[in-house]
């Protein structure tokens, strides 16, 4: 897909050329995915956004958009996408339904890559409401899955990992913001030099999150 190949390459003036020629076909787009990778429209959407600081577009509801009922990939990303937007509408809780109608409707074996983002998404809002215990069961799971031996080159998934250990561990330790942001400096670093990136779209809320905390103590 040429906007998201120049959107990696950091080419932001071509991504944004492709950008409105796809956008002007949004509503159709998705049936071309047979042709193409054309969900990746959806998932990379986000992330131009926020380099054009531009997020407050997302607030934008689709409607009617066409696409393959049979398309499994495509009805997910969909739901995840419905989801993200979700989080910049300001509704949490309807992000949070939506996420975990996910994990429990529908059985993501096969796309770990999708399951993974999924899961951290919503361990990370779990946490944002405050309900640790169902995050850290999440946590605990992926943590198996990447360790197992059979799930390699997520080196950016165990730092972000490590990052929200890090703020649940705040009652227990002074943790202070820079150590934080210096978590998330590592895996920006890690994760903008992988081939298998992850969360782009949650970049700005995260940093968001962890800029308006004076310490990181969660009750």
């Amino acid at each position: 897909m040429l906007k998201s190949l120049d959107f990696k390459a950091h080419q932001l003036e071509k991504a944004v050329y492709y950008f409105e020629i796809v956008q002007k076909n949004r509503k159709t787009w998705l049936l071309l995915n047979s042709y193409c990778i054309a969900f990746n429209f959806l998932l990379t959407k986000p992330q131009l956004f926020y380099k054009l600081n531009k997020i407050e577009q997302l607030k934008e509801t689709e409607k009617d958009i066409y696409f393959d009922k049979y398309d499994f990939y495509t009805q997910v990303a969909l739901k995840f996408c419905k989801a993200i937007t979700c989080i910049y509408n300001g509704n949490i809780n309807k992000s949070i339904a939506i996420l975990f109608e996910l994990i429990s409707d529908i059985s993501l074996h096969h796309f770990f890559h999708f399951e993974l983002e999924i899961k951290l998404a919503l361990a990370y809002l779990y946490l944002k409401q405050n309900e640790k215990e169902k995050a850290n069961r999440i946590l605990i799971s992926i943590s198996r899955k990447i360790n197992n031996g059979k799930k390699k080159n997520y080196k950016n998934a165990v730092l972000f990992i490590k990052l929200l250990d890090f703020i649940m561990d705040g009652e227990k330790n002074t943790i202070t913001k820079e150590k934080a942001q210096e978590i998330i400096r590592q895996f920006n670093s890690c994760n903008s030099t992988s081939e298998r990136k992850i969360l782009c779209f949650l970049q700005s809320e995260v940093e968001l999150y962890i800029k308006n905390l004076a310490v990181l103590s969660i009750a």
